[in-house]
């Protein structure tokens, strides 16, 4: 790892280049420019930076792995030989055709049988036979395999003949193969085809609620273009991780290929628990030590896993940031994604790109835009421009205009004076919930669609089923469960006072053999019955948050998976000595933090 000295030094060779060109030359050669920062003789260029989460986790670990480790864009690859062949002293009589196709038949006995002849022997006949008599004569002499036996009536061989013996030479000759391609799992090259046509339809038919970024459905092609760190940190924390448990955990199949998968998985989910804790909105020492766990345990697999990739930077930077949880607690305190989005804002606002003009126009729109939400938050906000509010909050949140209207919050929780709406008779089974909770109610009250809370917004199951799915937390106890919000029920209870609650249903409990997500329990994901209980009637302050559902089938059941979007994580590992202070551990983690790269 480079000193303060060592930063310094290059920035002052940069600045002493003397044209455009010589000062390229030393940025390739020390791939530093210069910072107003090297005025400041007691910053040191080493210890006064912080990594920065978003940019380092999303863009740089969860982009990296997904896209050059699981291989998201189905590249098509060519594999290494899996034995050497040299045909030498080929005949001058033959034709460049004839040469050309000895070449083709070297390459295809050189790569694995499987994939070149396979899967039929009549399929590596056919390939052969469009080869030239002469060149597959040559072959057939050049690798020495025994040619058939010829009936009376024939005196000479014929094309049949000659791929039967290379196809028989073949197919008992030793192969040299990485266990990583017999199992087409090859770094970059593990998911296939069809598992990604399974993961596309995931993200079409997965439920998230609104404030979510909303990710492309055609993932790994180059139609949606870069994504964003948010949509990364969606796509790597919720819609990969339940929909790649799904394919190589709930799988009944037991090939080679699916245990290899499995273990890349977990070693997936080690670094997807890493970044799960790493921005919760509450950090503790023991969170802290359980995100380091868990990225030491990531990148001891990816080693282990794929013995030829090489780890980068990124990942030497991600050891650093349990030291910047310690000392500056959550990341959404300090990193890096507030300034993006008000870059990005500032980049959508037109201009006439002259300098001094330019400034101005960005200054002036950005404060337009800031006494707008500032107007739309305040109690007194005029009811035309209320009125307008989907309008406005669309232009402040780019990343949610293909969303539905129901947004993240920009005022205070729903109180009784923003309900406008007149009463209306309790439905009879509502009616019914509030008996059997012993709660009187009046026969009319009002019935709204949504209502705002903890700056969230919820809504009934009719209005945004994406909405309703949330957790609750049941009476007396810190266990949560999933259920979906049927009604949204405002009581007045005094002077310009209200009561609101929830009518829902719980999700039931799943009848099955076992629950692959709840080995994951950084995730707070699990497995549960589609079908709902009957209606009951709960406190809104119960709400804990929204869910991610998906729903699966699994042992011939109608099911979900419930994965919880708590931004508040509560989860803490006990580490032994057996674990994170394991011999492999230490001597992995003192590779990276010295930089000492394969």
């Amino acid at each position: 790892m480079r000193t303060d000295k060592e930063y310094r030094d290059a920035m002052d060779e940069y600045e002493g280049a003397t044209t455009e060109d010589a000062r390229e030359d030393k940025f390739r050669q020390n791939g530093i420019r210069c910072s107003e920062l090297k005025r400041l003789p007691y910053f040191n260029m080493v210890d006064c930076v912080v990594v920065d989460p978003a940019h380092n986790l999303f863009l740089g670990l969860v982009n990296e792995h997904f896209t050059n480790v699981l291989g998201i864009r189905i590249q098509s690859f060519q594999e290494n030989s899996v034995m050497e062949l040299k045909f030498i002293d080929i005949p001058s009589t033959l034709s460049e055709n004839s040469i050309r196709d000895i070449e083709r038949v070297k390459n295809w006995l050189q790569s694995p049988f499987s994939t070149t002849f396979g899967p039929s022997r009549d399929r590596g006949i056919k390939k052969l036979m469009r080869m030239r008599a002469d060149a597959l004569e040559y072959v057939c002499s050049a690798i020495q395999c025994p040619l058939p036996i010829l009936p009376e009536r024939r005196k000479a061989y014929g094309k049949q003949d000659y791929c039967e013996s290379i196809l028989d030479w073949r197919e008992v000759q030793i192969e040299r193969r990485d266990p990583a391609a017999s199992t087409s799992t090859l770094c970059g090259h593990v998911l296939q085809p069809d598992e990604m046509a399974s993961i596309w339809y995931d993200l079409e038919h997965i439920l998230t609620p609104s404030w979510m970024t909303s990710v492309p459905s055609k993932l790994g092609q180059a139609s949606h273009g870069k994504l964003k760190a948010d949509q990364w940190r969606a796509l790597g924390t919720t819609h990969l991780a339940i929909s790649l448990i799904r394919l190589w955990a709930l799988s009944s199949e037991r090939s080679e290929r699916s245990r290899r998968c499995y273990d890349i998985l977990k070693v997936t989910l080690s670094l997807i628990s890493a970044i799960t804790l790493a921005t919760s909105h509450s950090m503790t020492p023991a969170n802290a030590d359980a995100y380091l766990y868990h990225m030491l345990d990531y990148l001891n697999g990816i080693q282990r896993l794929f013995p030829g990739y090489r780890l980068k930077p990124n990942h030497h930077m991600a050891i650093h940031i349990h030291r910047y949880l310690l000392l500056f607690g959550p990341v959404h305190s300090w990193w890096a994604l507030p300034f993006e989005r008000l870059v990005g804002s500032l980049q959508r606002v037109p201009n006439s790109g002259k300098v001094g003009e330019m400034e101005e126009t960005m200054a002036r729109a950005f404060t337009r835009m800031s006494n707008l939400q500032t107007l739309l938050s305040k109690t007194g906000c005029p009811e035309v421009v209320q009125n307008s509010r989907p309008m406005f909050e669309a232009l402040f949140y780019p990343q949610l205009r293909d969303r539905a209207a129901v947004l993240p919050d920009m005022g205070p929780d729903m109180g009784a004076s923003d309900l406008k709406g007149a009463d209306r008779a309790l439905p009879p089974d509502l009616r019914v919930a509030f008996l059997r909770a012993n709660i009187q109610v009046p026969s009319r009250c009002q019935l709204p669609s949504h209502v705002r809370f903890n700056g969230l917004i919820f809504t009934t199951s009719n209005k945004h089923p994406c909405n309703s799915c949330v957790m609750i937390q049941e009476s007396g106890s810190a266990a949560i469960v999933p259920a979906q919000i049927v009604y949204v029920v405002r009581l007045h209870s005094g002077f310009n006072q209200a009561v609101t609650y929830l009518g829902v249903r719980r999700h039931r409990a799943a009848c099955i053999t076992r629950d692959p997500y709840l080995c994951f329990p950084a995730l707070m994901a699990q497995i549960m019955d589609a079908c709902l209980d009957e209606l009951e009637i709960i406190y809104l302050q119960q709400v804990v948050c929204h869910f991610a559902c998906l729903p699966v089938k699994f042992e011939g059941q109608e099911l979900i998976v419930a994965m919880s979007l708590s931004r508040v994580s509560n989860l803490s590992i006990k580490f032994g000595p057996s674990t994170i202070d394991s011999f492999e551990t230490r001597q992995l983690f003192c590779k990276i933090v010295k930089g000492n790269w394969a």
